[in-house]
């Protein structure tokens, strides 16, 4: 059986029609609602940009519980790095040391707030394990990781447009369409 490559769209050249579904990649959701989105402001607006593009055009933003535990897991890591750095701890252990401080509370607080407002403006995205081929998502991990496989899968059983910033997914060998900065 031949595979095609998943097909990459720059958000430039990009135009979103009417009713589309898309399934937004961490990463992406990074750029709209971690503090990091400062670091990287053309990306931060292109997603922006197509974020805005989707909801005028009447379209379904998807998510899924994996990717909320990897941009929980991402803001809080980001956080006990940055804890590390104002206190000199290099050595610190994450559970051991920073989840017991303020600042690991305030955080966690932070990212509660950003994780509501991504499921405000989404759908939540039955997870559809139990139908999506493992040989075929185990196969895809010689071209990404377990979770990149998983989404690519996951769109496209689904019929989703794949909004990502991970070049690694790139190359997966699905029948995919995939947009990016």
């Amino acid at each position: 059986m031949t595979q095609s490559m998943a097909k990459v769209r720059k958000i430039d050249e990009y135009v979103v029609k009417a009713g589309g579904s898309y399934f937004f990649d961490n990463n992406v959701w990074m750029f709209l609602f971690a503090p990091i989105a400062n670091a990287h402001k053309g990306k931060q607006r292109k997603y922006a940009s197509l974020f805005r593009s989707i909801q005028n055009m009447g379209g379904t933003i998807f998510v899924s519980s994996l990717v909320l535990s990897e941009y929980v897991n991402r803001c809080l890591r980001l956080a006990f790095n940055q804890w590390k750095e104002e206190n000199h701890a290099y050595g610190a252990d994450y559970k051991r040391d920073f989840r017991r401080t303020e600042d690991y509370k305030l955080a966690l607080e932070d990212v509660k707030g950003q994780v509501i407002a991504i499921l405000k403006c989404s759908e939540r995205k039955p997870d559809d394990f139990n139908a999506i081929n493992v040989d075929r998502l185990l196969e895809s991990m010689y071209e990404g990781d377990y979770n990149d496989a998983y989404y690519a899968r996951l769109c496209e059983m689904s019929g989703l447009k794949l909004v990502t910033d991970d070049h690694d997914m790139f190359g997966l060998m699905d029948d995919i369409e995939v947009i990016t900065a």
